[in-house]
Formats: structure tokens, sequence, C-alpha cells
């Protein structure tokens, strides 16, 4: 994506691209984004464990203690907080609602979601 910027610097152009890599390159672009803010840009990102017979008790504990990770507050506060001290602004916006692995009521910024157990 970095590469793209710069070439899009050069050449003049138009492209799309996440802020967090544009944020870094920023300094040596010159560009000025058209669209900065709002649910167009929303990005959701998903966690899931993905098993089936063939995996043993232990891959499926890693992978739903993964999830469990995943989902947590601190994990999710540390979601929020990254890129604040580089930026002055966060590049993800954490979940808000609260889960656990099968009982989940998750709210983002712009999307309601209820898991259903498997």
């Amino acid at each position: 994506m970095g590469e793209t910027l710069q070439l899009t610097s050069e050449k003049e152009a138009y492209t799309l691209s996440d802020e967090g890599t544009y944020l870094a390159y920023k300094g040596s672009l010159d560009l000025v984004p058209l669209i900065d803010q709002g649910d167009i840009l929303l990005n959701v990102y998903s966690v899931i464990a993905v098993y089936n017979e063939k995996f043993s008790r232990d891959e499926i504990e890693m992978a739903n203690n993964f999830v469990d990770f995943m989902i947590a507050p601190a994990t999710q506060d540390a979601i929020g907080l990254y890129g604040v001290d580089k930026y002055g602004k966060a590049l993800f916006t954490p979940m808000k609602g609260s889960c656990s692995q099968f009982d989940c009521v998750c709210t983002g910024p712009a999307t309601d979601m209820t898991p259903v157990p498997a």
C-alpha cells in the first residue's frame, strides 16, 4: 500500500488506502484525503474459530482461547488505543458490548451482530 501511495502522489492521481498506511507515509506524500470519516470507511474485522473432527482437543482449545483473547475487554481497549500515541488518533474502533464465546451481543459502530452457538 505504501508504494501505491507513493506512486499516486508522483502521478497526482487518486487511490483508495487504509488510514494507517496513509498516516505512516503522509510526511513524504503530496496527497490530500478526500474522504477521511464516516460509515463508508467501516472495515470490520472478525474472529471465528473454525474446526472439525480432524482437529485435536488441544487445537480446538487453542483456537477458542484465541477467540476469547481477541474479544476480551483488555484486548478491545488496546485495539481502541492503537495508533493514538504515534498518529494522534486511533486506527481501529473496538467492538462495543459484551461477548463470551457462545453468548454474544456485540455492537460496532455501524453494525449489530448476534452470533449463534455452533
